[in-house]
């Protein structure tokens, strides 16, 4: 049996484990003001500060606007945020990184929960601007 869950992060990240076969569908509003609904099955893992991590990505909308999340200038500017809060995840190129939801692959980091997810895809997503 399949369930659909809408994932509405207010004020924090979440981060879906690419899980096929789970049965749990998650989607968000994202994109900005083009209102996308992407969806992925997978589970629910957690991220350390997952509030200030929202807080530092909803501000890069003021940089990047709702479009061109994917560009690698702006896959960067993901990047250095994780990379700044010491959060063991590397942002990849793929035609689904938009505003609010972006690819990732979790990196190894000894004193993290996601240690045990090493090499995994997962899916960050965030409060959408809209």
């Amino acid at each position: 049996m399949s369930r659909e869950y809408d994932i509405s992060p207010e004020r924090r990240v979440v981060v879906i484990l690419h899980c096929p076969g789970s049965g749990c569908y998650w989607k968000a509003q994202t994109g900005g003001v083009a209102c996308q609904q992407p969806c992925v099955e997978g589970i629910l893992l957690p991220v350390s500060q997952a509030r200030l991590l929202n807080k530092q990505l909803v501000a890069l909308h003021q940089v990047i606007g709702c479009y061109g999340w994917n560009d690698s200038e702006n896959r960067l500017r993901v990047q250095s945020v994780l990379d700044g809060l010491g959060i063991p995840l590397r942002v990849v190129d793929s035609i689904y990184n938009q505003e609010a939801w972006m690819e990732a692959v979790v990196v190894s980091n000894s004193d993290d929960v996601l240690r045990d997810f090493v090499g995994e895809e997962v899916v960050i997503v965030w409060s959408n601007c809209d």
